[in-house]
Order: structure tokens, then C-alpha cells, then sequence
């Protein structure tokens, strides 16, 4: 889990500031009252984020395996290191997805969804990682990323459904 975390946490830095920057030009766009470039500037950044999460994931896929291969040396925590960090992984993309439209959002005055979206979000987590991490036989740690991922694409669809 150490590792994933390693692995995870400049997978969630690298798109960041990319994120952040849609608050503002939104704000700016439907301040000057042309909601059309608003929403032009949602597009592009989710189309660059797509892009740059993937490529984060694609390095994920490529190094992990050799990563913990040169820093454990046991095969099983190898394996459980690798199969976790690899669906970890793609809550990165999930997160800054969820972040970005919650900045847009938020340029518009609009924060309650998310509020609650990120509530849901905590809760599937713990509920649905104890439940495969714990209580699911071989699925361990495996069961915990996907929790993870389960919960980040719930928050999204719940704000899609809002919106």
C-alpha cells in the first residue's frame, strides 16, 4: 500500500495545476457573461487531462512491476504490491476528474453535489474496501484499490446525474 501511495500521490500532483487553472477561467468567462467559453475551457482541460492521466497511468503500468521488483524481494508481496498499485492507479485520473469539475462547478456558485458526492465517495470506500480487502478471500489489497476506483467513478456519476 506504501507503494501505491508512492506511485499515486505524483500521479495526482502532475495534473494539478492544470486543474486549478479551471476555476479561474471559468470564473472569468462567466463573469464576462459568455457561459459558451466556460464551457469550451471545461472540454479542453478534460481532453489534456485525459491525456496526461493516462500517460501517468501508462508509466504506472511500465514501472511498477520493475519498481517493486529491485525493492521487494519476496514474490507474494510482489504480486499483491503490483496487482493494488495497478488499479490504484487509475484513481488518480478519477480524482482530478472529480476535482476538476468541482472547480467549474464551483466557479458557477455550485458546491452542495460535490459536498455530498464526497461524502458517498468516504463512506463506498471504507464500506466497499473492508468488504473485498477483508472479506473476499484472494482479492486483498486488490479488493482496497478497487474500492477506491469503485467510489471515485461513483462520485463522478453522481455529479454527472446532477449536472
Amino acid at each position: 500500500a506504501g507503494f501505491a501511495i508512492a506511485i499515486y500521490i505524483p500521479l495526482t500532483v502532475a495534473p494539478t495545476g492544470l486543474v486549478a487553472t479551471i476555476g479561474v477561467l471559468s470564473s472569468q468567462a462567466i463573469g464576462a457573461g459568455n457561459v459558451e467559453l466556460a464551457g469550451e475551457w471545461f472540454l479542453v482541460v478534460s481532453m489534456v487531462l485525459f491525456i496526461i492521466g493516462m500517460c501517468c497511468v501508462g508509466l504506472c503500468i511500465v514501472l511498477t512491476p520493475l519498481l517493486v521488483a529491485l525493492s521487494e524481494p519476496e514474490a507474494e508481496v510482489q504480486r499483491m504490491a503490483t496487482d493494488f498499485t495497478l488499479v490504484f492507479a487509475w484513481s488518480g485520473m478519477i480524482f482530478q476528474f472529480f476535482q476538476m469539475t468541482r472547480a467549474w462547478f464551483g466557479a458557477q456558485g455550485v458546491v452542495m453535489p460535490f459536498t455530498i458526492a464526497a461524502i458517498v465517495g468516504v463512506g463506498c470506500t471504507v464500506g466497499i474496501g473492508i468488504l473485498l480487502a477483508c472479506r473476499s478471500g484472494s482479492i486483498g489489497w486488490t479488493g482496497a484499490g478497487l474500492a477506491v476506483d469503485f467510489a471515485g467513478l461513483l462520485q463522478v456519476a453522481l455529479v454527472a446525474v446532477w449536472s
